[in-house]
């Protein structure tokens, strides 16, 4: 096997340097409706101070609504995108 030089190395430095920074992080935990389309609306973590995710929930599945969580650890936080 040989070792990487130039842009892979670096590369593969940063992936190890992220890897670690992942093994210290908390995973978030997210709640999002199912919309009838298919798309999922995640709810905002700070929406607890005017409406408890518990009372929320409740609302959001009393007429056939659906509510899924999921965990994750980001990766790279949001980054604007703008058109080429």
């Amino acid at each position: 096997m040989t070792t990487p030089t130039g842009a892979r190395a670096q590369l593969l430095q940063r992936m190890d340097t992220r890897a670690a920074q992942l093994a210290d992080q908390e995973p978030a935990v997210e709640h999002a409706q199912l919309y009838s389309g298919g798309s999922m609306l995640v709810r905002p973590a700070t929406y607890d101070l005017v409406y408890p995710l518990d009372e929320w929930i409740e609302h959001s599945t009393r007429h056939g609504g659906r509510v899924f969580r999921r965990t994750i650890l980001v990766i790279e936080d949001w980054h604007e995108v703008t058109p080429r």
